[in-house]
């Protein structure tokens, strides 16, 4: 598998990453009730950053992403869009390299369409580590800016780091189809409406 990212870039989301947890005093550890990760949403990546994720999404994935779904699903780069996006960080324990991270991420389904998970730094850079899937038993992983893809429902979990630290960037896709026959906003349209009539009554 070819990354599709460079090193460089990734390493740029890691900074980007650890100066927002910097700044925010510490990276968060409970925005996912199910799943907790290690994580800070790109949403507080800062400006510069924030803008290279949104450009790396519609430029880049979204339209790898569309590609790989049969034309009749109607799956199309316009009609993607980001539920959740986060740089996570897994640190491995015992060799005095010690992180905030969790070394592992239990067995769960994430509340998505499609999952990416995103691999921000070089397997040689950790032990251990990679997308465990549970009902294969496969252990998947790459290298900086390899982008694994997959469905939502799909159980799966975050193999042990065992040393070291791993950095991935998991994104939590929808789609964002209007399939009532309507004109796209009817719904906000029809409660103006309800609104604007109650306000004259």
């Amino acid at each position: 598998t070819e990354p599709v990212f460079s090193g460089e870039q990734c390493k740029y989301v890691i900074d980007a990453a650890g100066d927002a947890a910097r700044r925010r005093g510490g990276y968060t550890t409970d925005r996912h009730v199910h799943a907790p990760t290690c994580d800070v949403p790109t949403f507080e990546l800062g400006a510069e950053a924030g803008e290279w994720v949104r450009r790396a999404m519609v430029g880049t994935l979204f339209p790898l992403i569309a590609a790989a779904f049969p034309p009749e699903m109607g799956v199309t780069e316009e009609s993607l869009r980001v539920q959740d996006c986060f740089v996570v960080r897994y640190d491995g324990g015992g060799t005095g390299d010690d992180g905030p991270g969790f070394a592992s991420l239990r067995p769960h389904e994430d509340e998505s369409l499609v999952s990416l998970t995103v691999a921000l730094n070089d397997m040689s850079e950790y032990e251990g580590g990679g997308l465990f899937v549970a009902s294969t038993g496969d252990l998947l992983n790459g290298d900086a800016g390899t982008v694994l893809c997959f469905a939502g429902g799909l159980v799966h979990g975050g193999y042990p780091v065992e040393r070291g630290t791993r950095w991935i960037m998991t994104v939590f896709l929808y789609l964002d189809r209007n399939n009532s026959g309507k004109e796209p906003g009817y719904i906000l349209d029809e409660i103006l409406d309800e609104t604007s009539c109650n306000s004259t009554q």
